[in-house]
């Protein structure tokens, strides 16, 4: 398994460096928001009071399960995102963080993330604007944290191992500002996504309630453009890869 692991990494940053000469700086769509919109500091478990994009994560996990009651296996991709939205645009901290720049998921790149989480993952990497550092530091991340499930490793291992990386990147002065949101964004949201994942159950039959690699790749891929797609993106998948 461990094997697999280092292929993915292989691919993913044989794909990066191909890319790194063609990638301009932020996309044209992404749009700055301002710091005081990400504020919700509770001191709460698994909360990250050093990350100013913890909001992200925050967000993941009350949509997530703001969702639950409506739960249905026979939703299409579509149907999910379009109640996820629907859930976000109530939520009054949602709606604080969606800029202009908001993109919605799309179910046709959901499904894709869902049947090829590898090569999803590969191409997510080498087409975003994060610089070879940046995409071999997120690279690491994700193939470490899917590791670490495999093993079956707990949630403080999870935890403890995530919290360590967001104050690494922190404290990276080679990443810019762009890159770093990205990064720490979609920490907040694996950090969260793993959190909902061991309190709680899926229905039918009382199933364990999975977390793969798409759930990161879509947090990574929605971070590119800005922090309320990478939350509804990484919702809609999760709740995708349940039914």
């Amino acid at each position: 398994m461990k094997k697999i692991y280092l292929c993915l990494m292989a691919s993913a940053m044989l794909l990066s460096c191909s890319n790194d000469s063609e990638k301009t700086n932020a996309p044209q769509t992404y749009e700055k928001i301002n710091n005081s919109m990400l504020e919700r500091k509770t001191g709460n478990f698994p909360e990250n009071q050093a990350n100013d994009y913890d909001l992200a994560g925050q967000l993941y996990y009350d949509i997530s399960e703001a969702y639950l009651p409506y739960e249905n296996p026979a939703f299409s991709t579509a149907a999910i995102i379009g109640k996820v939205k629907t859930l976000a645009n109530a939520n009054p901290e949602f709606l604080a963080i969606k800029t202009a720049a908001y993109k919605s998921p799309s179910a046709t790149q959901i499904d894709d993330f869902r049947n090829n989480p590898v090569a999803a993952m590969a191409t997510v990497i080498a087409t975003s604007s994060l610089g070879t550092q940046a995409k071999a530091s997120v690279a690491d991340f994700i193939i470490t944290l899917m590791w670490f499930k495999d093993q079956q490793k707990d949630y403080n291992t999870v935890y403890n191992y995530t919290i360590a990386y967001e104050a690494a990147v922190i404290g990276n002065s080679g990443l810019n500002t762009r890159e770093s949101e990205i990064l720490l964004t979609t920490a907040s949201v694996a950090r969260y996504a793993f959190y909902f994942a061991d309190t709680h159950r899926r229905k039918p039959r009382d199933r364990d309630w999975d977390i793969s690699i798409g759930h990161i790749v879509a947090a990574l891929d929605g971070a590119g453009t800005g922090m309320a797609t990478a939350v509804t993106e990484s919702v809609a998948f999760g709740i995708a890869d349940n039914r």
